[in-house]
């Protein structure tokens, strides 16, 4: 099928459909309802298809009609989101910064640099958004975020550009009510017959725990899955488990509550945080800097 793809007929098709009226369409795009209406026959000639009728209410599509306008609307979508990204650039240092995070790269490595971040783009607005590392991979795919600092592990992808910026230990503490294992060493075994808590039910860090224990055979069970690493000290604190966090959180931890990280004989892999950005994306200065800053404060 030989179709004159004319980018002003899915313009009108587009803004018909969304508003189900071809005189709203015409005002959002400031012309006439009769062009807008010779403009859509001129579309369902070119595709030998109605697409859309009549209804008390007004315009309706047609079978045909939802399932074009379902790729339209994916096509003008992206389309928007590229002029939105492009008038960024216009005055790149007022240009908001779209940054993803996990937890531990919000709180080990963004904050502590924020206020240097700051200083030299002061009219930069930093936009966050916290997830699992697994999405915030999906995130820099889809253009939603401009940088994405998260920890391991993550799928491999070629068109992104992934740094390594400090690696850091899993580990098991234990409150004043698991006192007698402040002292001991203790056996990837003997973990599997205390209550634990973990963080990120189906993160990426629950199944690095998970697939740690398997590999040695063992099963474990949580007694306790809550949202995010902070909530897991209130469970350590009172008594009612023994906990696992990256050793970023827990050192600071042991400085300030009555909690201990456990002597293993066996410890879980190490992880890294990492910086990942499209090499295909276009990035501000302020983009620019902060990148330059998360690199250049944490060499591994």
């Amino acid at each position: 099928m030989n179709l004159n793809f004319n980018l002003e007929y899915y313009k009108a098709f587009y803004y018909a459909a969304r508003h189900q009226s071809f005189s709203r369409a015409a005002e959002a795009l400031c012309l006439t309802q009769p062009t807008i209406s010779q403009t859509i026959h001129r579309l369902e000639e070119d595709l030998n298809c109605a697409l859309f009728y009549r209804t008390s209410h007004g315009m309706a599509l047609t079978a045909r009609g939802e399932l074009l306008y379902s790729h339209v609307e994916k096509a003008f979508q992206l389309l928007e989101a590229g002029e939105t990204k492009l008038a960024r650039f216009a005055e790149p240092e007022c240009a908001d910064l779209f940054v993803g995070a996990t937890e531990t790269g919000l709180l080990h490595f963004i904050l502590p640099r924020l206020a240097r971040f700051q200083e030299a783009f002061p009219n930069t607005n930093i936009q966050l958004k916290g997830c699992h590392s697994r999405e915030l991979i999906q995130m820099i795919r889809d253009g939603h975020i401009d940088v994405a600092v998260g920890v391991s592990p993550i799928d491999e992808d070629p068109e992104l550009s992934i740094t390594r910026l400090r690696d850091f230990q899993d580990v098991f503490i234990a409150g004043e009510a698991f006192r007698d294992l402040w002292d001991r060493e203790i056996a990837p075994s003997d973990l599997t017959r205390l209550p634990l808590v973990l963080s990120g039910a189906g993160s990426s860090f629950s199944l690095h725990i998970l697939r740690w224990f398997e590999q040695q055979k063992l099963e474990i069970r949580p007694r306790f899955s809550v949202i995010t690493t902070a909530f897991v000290l209130p469970f350590v604190q009172s008594g009612l488990a023994v906990g696992c966090v990256p050793d970023l959180f827990a050192r600071q931890w042991e400085q300030n509550f009555p909690v201990r990280i456990l002597r293993l004989t066996r410890e879980p892999p190490k992880r890294h945080v990492f910086l990942a950005v499209n090499e295909n994306a276009l990035l501000s200065g302020a983009g620019a800097g902060f990148i330059a800053l998360m690199k250049e404060a944490n060499p591994v």
